[in-house]
């Protein structure tokens, strides 16, 4: 799992995430988009990939240069599975474009989506979005 978050709201989603990927006994590995390695990537059966949306609809800062670092040297990712989540805010044009853009990469790429993208609006940690979070977990552990 990789994540993008300058507020701490997307970290918030991935680690909440992980606990229930974690908890149906998966082994997840969770990283910052910072500290995320660009290779390796044959390593993982799927990816979960999220990141926040800013300014007109773009990936979250730090995303924004890892994924710029992969368009350079596109992985491989034939026969592997993602999805994606995102936070954002739906007052905005784009809301939550940067669930888009992550599941157009991984797609062009060669994964495939095994779910529709999380979108939450606002706060993680408002009780209709964690409720939200965790139906799209449960959703998403029954497709690995």
């Amino acid at each position: 799992m990789i994540f993008g978050s300058t507020t701490g709201n997307t970290q918030t989603v991935a680690e909440r995430i992980k606990g229930h990927l974690e908890g149906a006994g998966h082994e997840v590995t969770i990283q910052n988009a910072m500290d995320a390695a660009t290779d390796g990537f044959e390593n993982y059966d799927a990816f979960v990939w999220g990141s926040s949306t800013w300014n007109d609809g773009e990936l979250q800062d730090d995303f924004i240069e890892y994924h710029m670092q992969l368009e350079q040297m596109p992985p491989d990712l034939n026969g592997k599975k993602f999805a994606a989540f995102g936070t954002g805010e739906s007052v905005y044009e784009k809301f939550c474009e940067a669930v888009t853009i992550l599941e157009a990469s991984l797609a062009q790429w060669g994964a495939q989506k095994m779910i529709d993208g999380l979108m939450i609006d606002g706060y993680p940690e408002d009780e209709e979005n964690a409720q939200k979070v965790d139906a799209w977990a449960k959703e998403l552990i029954s497709k690995l």
